[in-house]
């Protein structure tokens, strides 16, 4: 506690840049210059330049437009999953604060699966190919 009975506020720099960061990508995610479906045949193919920043594909269609949208949905869907996984872990705790004190055995076997579902998801995302070289070798 500093002079005067207040605590001093020190500026975090991680918690300026994450906000910097958060700002940024709610901002890029959102702002889309053109449509992203939008077909303009007269734009096909032009490079990336102030007009169309990743510039356009084949049938003028803006890519910066389309990422921003795929990303967007990406957002969006892991909001989502991170709110259902909080819920679930609340209403899951909420149940064992009230009903499962007396199955404490059942509870703990539970949580051991619960713990091992990440790696779990882990090696079930690879696939034996991974690592390997064109020619076959690692």
């Amino acid at each position: 506690m500093g002079r005067g009975g207040y605590m001093k506020q020190t500026i975090n720099f991680r918690q300026i840049s994450g906000l910097f960061i958060l700002c940024a990508m709610l901002f890029f995610c959102f702002w889309r210059p053109y449509d992203p479906n939008s077909v303009y045949p007269e734009h096909s193919l032009e490079q990336p330049s102030a007009k169309h920043l990743f510039g356009t594909d084949r049938l003028g269609r803006d890519m910066y437009s389309r990422i921003s949208s795929a990303v967007q949905s990406s957002v969006f869907r892991a909001g989502i999953a991170a709110l259902a996984s909080f819920f679930t872990a609340f209403v899951l705790a909420a149940v064992f604060a009230l009903y499962l004190r007396k199955y404490k055995k059942i509870a703990d076997l539970f949580r051991l699966v619960i713990r091992m579902l990440p790696p779990c998801c882990f090696f079930l995302g690879s696939s034996p190919g991974q690592g390997k070289t064109p020619s076959g070798k690692s």
